[in-house]
C-alpha cells in the first residue's frame, strides 16, 4: 500500500449506524478489526432502529467467555431474537418508502441460523455494501503490516455510550417514517436511512 494512504479502523457492528457507513464510504483504506477482544454494550451486537415509541435497541445475544477474541464470539438461540428483530423491523418500516424493495435482501439473516457473530455481521455487511454500491475493498487488523501509512482509529469512537463528535459529518435530516413530535433522530442503523431514502442513501453518505 502506497505511503500516503490514511487506514481507517472499524470495529465489526450489527446492521451498523450511519456514522460506521459513513467512514466506512469515504475512507481511503478501510480495516476491520477481527483480533480484539470482545466488548459488551457496543454496536458489535447492537443496533438502533426508531419505532413508535423513540430508539429501539436490537441487541443479538451471545455466548463470549472472558476476553473472548470478537471472532470467537458465538452467537446464542436461548431465546427467539431472530423472530423479535424481524418483527421490530416490520413494526418500524413496513410502511416506509423502501422497505418492500429491500426486505427479502435482509429477511433471510433472519432465518437462517449463523454460529458466530463475526460470521453474521460480515456476510449483513456485505449485502449492505452492495445495496450502497460500495466495492472498497478492505483488510483485516490481523494481516496488516505495520510500515508506513497513517492510521485513523474509529474502532471506540461509534458507541452507543456517547453521541459521535464529528465535525466532517453533520447529519441532514431526512424524512423518518416514526418521524418523533418534529424531531429527526441522528445516527440510528443504515437501515433507517435506505428503507427510508432508498438509492439516495449513497449520496446522502458520500
Amino acid at each position: 500500500m502506497e505511503q500516503d494512504i490514511t487506514r481507517t479502523i472499524l470495529a465489526t457492528s450489527y446492521l451498523g449506524n450511519i456514522h460506521h457507513y459513513f467512514y466506512r464510504i469515504n475512507a481511503e483504506a478501510v480495516v476491520l478489526e477481527d483480533i480484539e477482544r470482545y466488548k459488551k454494550q457496543t454496536f458489535r451486537n447492537r443496533c438502533q432502529i426508531l419505532g413508535a415509541n423513540g430508539i429501539q435497541n436490537l441487541t443479538v445475544p451471545v455466548i463470549a467467555k472472558n476476553h473472548s477474541i470478537i471472532r470467537d464470539v458465538k452467537i446464542s438461540y436461548d431465546i427467539q431474537w431472530q423472530k423479535q428483530h424481524w418483527k421490530a423491523m416490520l413494526a418500524a418500516y413496513n410502511h416506509s418508502p423502501y422497505f418492500e424493495y429491500y426486505r427479502d435482501y435482509f429477511e433471510p439473516f433472519y432465518q437462517k441460523k449463523y454460529d458466530f457473530l463475526w460470521d453474521f455481521n460480515m456476510e449483513i455487511e456485505s449485502v449492505v455494501l452492495d445495496l450502497l454500491d460500495e466495492s472498497k475493498p478492505f483488510e483485516l487488523f490481523s494481516q496488516i503490516g505495520q510500515e508506513g501509512t497513517a492510521v485513523v482509529d474509529r474502532r471506540e469512537a461509534i458507541t452507543p455510550k456517547k453521541p459521535v463528535e464529528d465535525t466532517n459529518f453533520l447529519q441532514k435530516p431526512y424524512r423518518q417514517m416514526m418521524f418523533s413530535k418534529g424531531m429527526f433522530i441522528p445516527n440510528l442503523s443504515i437501515v433507517d436511512l435506505l428503507f427510508n431514502q432508498g438509492t439516495e442513501s449513497y449520496l446522502y453518505l458520500s
